[in-house]
């Protein structure tokens, strides 16, 4: 019984390494993700979006963004923490200031925030 566990176990975890390759494969995610290393948001938010002095770690971005709200924020984010206390209240908390990224194409203002959001 322990040994059919085991594999189960295994077997789980191997097909939820297997959904992961799946979502990198996607040509959106990987072109926001090739955005969120040449737009230089590695800076802030770290290489794996875990977050460093500068900028919040990217987890559970999906609790309070969709994709079109991502991208008001990714446009200009100084009015939205200026209208969200918890974005206010998150914002000193860090040494860096968001820049405006409202010069990027549309089509990569979103793969920036679909693979923001696939971080989750």
């Amino acid at each position: 019984m322990i040994i059919r566990s085991t594999v189960l176990l295994s077997l789980l975890l191997l097909a939820g390494c297997g959904q992961s390759e799946q979502k990198t494969d996607d040509p959106v995610l990987a072109e926001g993700r090739r955005a969120f290393t040449d737009r230089g948001c590695i800076t802030c938010h770290g290489k794996q979006a875990e977050g460093t002095r500068m900028g919040p770690a990217l987890e559970d971005l999906s609790r309070h963004y969709d994709v079109s709200r991502l991208i008001e924020y990714l446009k200009n984010p100084d009015a939205m923490i200026k209208e969200d206390e918890r974005l206010s209240a998150q914002a000193e908390d860090y040494v860096g200031m968001m820049p405006r990224f409202d010069y990027l194409s549309p089509e990569e203002l979103e793969a920036l925030a679909r693979y923001a959001l696939s971080l989750d």
